[in-house]
């Protein structure tokens, strides 16, 4: 409840978001894990490999690296 008050609050009166640096390393660490997590689901049991739950949770790892990817250069962006 608190968190989205003040999310709401924030957007009303136009404040700025500040760089969370714990949330950019966090991002950075994720875009180097998850290529790693993904290669070991596919290295794991390879009589499994295209059943369409493990081919979707690969799916939305590479989503997810565009994403930390996108957030990364979003942030160095707002530095510069």
């Amino acid at each position: 409840m608190y968190v989205s008050f003040d999310a709401i609050q924030d957007l009303a009166l136009e404040h700025r978001p500040q760089p969370s640096y714990v949330g950019i390393g966090l991002a950075a660490a994720a875009l180097v894990i998850m290529p790693l997590r993904a290669r070991a689901k596919r290295r794991d049991d390879p009589t499994q490999m295209h059943t369409r739950v493990r081919e979707r949770s690969i799916s939305a790892n590479n989503i997810g690296r565009k994403m930390r990817r996108a957030l990364i250069a979003n942030q160095r962006n707002r530095e510069n």
